[in-house]
């Protein structure tokens, strides 16, 4: 009863999240570090009802948006059951220095297409303390591991090095693979940093995630010879496909 006590002092009414999709995250959670395992049943409806403080009609609600997701399973006789783990087949790698994060867009089953994006679209308030050009070329792209969607790119890229590159190459291929490969141009430093975010109704569609499904948002900034800013680039990847590895010593 004391596990059950400290699960029932989770706040649900902290924001205008529906709860329904707050137990539905944190029952993904229960899936994906076992402590639901694959095969196994899950409570009943009363007993998570009980748990959570909740009438049996919002852990209805929850139980039958992870069953569309292929998560649980219900059976006569056997109760909800466990179908798979929510984590994906796949890691999205990102690379932790210059080098890797550029194979990470060359390996097996890797692929990318643009997206529709209005060309006006400005750099977002998170560059703000970074250079900034004058006019920039804006893309974005969706790219996928093996055919399931994976990151949300997009890039701001000074407006001479967009026309460089030419319409037709950043229609085809990563904006950051164009910028490595482009001759002439020397990228001097690269800054990169990564934040939690959540899917909203748009990104959610695209990566065919849950609503506010956790996403992991990478900024870099490129700058070449005289610290000439060459391109803010953002990436919105999925939570449960991101994979960072660094060594520290």
């Amino acid at each position: 009863m004391e596990g059950l006590k400290q699960v029932r002092d989770i706040n649900l009414h902290r924001d205008a999240t529906p709860i329904y999709l707050q137990l539905a995250g944190l029952f993904r959670r229960r899936i994906e570090h076992g402590e639901w395992p694959v095969g196994s049943q899950i409570p009943t409806l009363d007993a998570l009802a009980l748990e959570f403080g909740v009438a049996r009609a919002t852990i209805r609600q929850t139980t039958g948006l992870l069953r569309q997701e292929g998560l649980l399973a219900r059976y006569r006789g056997r109760g909800t059951i466990v179908l798979r783990r929510p984590q994906r087949e796949f890691w999205y790698e990102i690379g932790a220095d210059w080098e890797s994060m550029i194979e990470a867009y060359r390996h097996d089953g890797f692929g990318t297409k643009m997206l529709p994006a209005a060309a006006d679209t400005v750099p977002p308030p998170d560059y703000a303390s970074d250079m900034q050009a004058g006019e920039y070329t804006y893309i974005r792209r969706l790219n996928t591991v093996r055919k399931e969607p994976a990151a949300v790119d997009a890039a701001w890229l000074h407006k001479k090095v967009g026309q460089k590159l030419g319409d037709k190459a950043l229609r085809n291929f990563p904006a950051l693979v164009l910028l490595h490969e482009m001759p002439g141009l020397t990228i001097d430093r690269v800054l990169q940093s990564i934040t939690i975010a959540s899917a909203d109704v748009e990104l959610s569609g695209l990566l065919q995630l849950p609503l506010n499904a956790p996403l992991a948002v990478i900024h870099r900034t490129l700058y070449g010879a005289d610290d000439t800013l060459l391109c803010l680039y953002q990436s919105f990847t999925r939570g449960d496909a991101f994979h960072l590895k660094m060594r520290l010593r």
